[in-house]
């Protein structure tokens, strides 16, 4: 596991929404793979600007950063860019360790 991002600290009422968002997501970069493949770009802009919007909700500021960074990638069709967002975003979510609030 790699320890690049500081632990995120998560009120422990969310937790269960928590881990749904993040599986939700990790099978939202698996979809944008294959948008990519298909050229849908407007999807894979709109799935990072839904995340950008909501990965703050989680206490996640790096995956927000790594979304909007993937949105404007995905407007400007740069696939290199679209591809290192979306690998650093899984690999985000892999590593993520939390801290549930009480």
């Amino acid at each position: 596991m790699n320890h690049k991002w500081p632990p995120v600290k998560v009120d422990s009422l969310l937790k269960d929404l928590f881990w749904d968002y993040v599986s939700h997501k990790k099978q939202g970069v698996e979809n944008c793979y294959n948008a990519l493949e298909l050229g849908h770009f407007d999807e894979i802009r709109i799935f990072g600007h839904n995340v950008a919007g909501t990965a703050g909700s989680y206490s996640m500021k790096p995956l927000g950063d790594m979304a909007e960074k993937l949105e404007y990638a995905a407007e400007k069709r740069n696939i290199t860019d679209i591809r290192g967002h979306l690998r650093g975003m899984y690999q985000y979510m892999e590593d993520i360790r939390v801290s549930f609030d009480s």
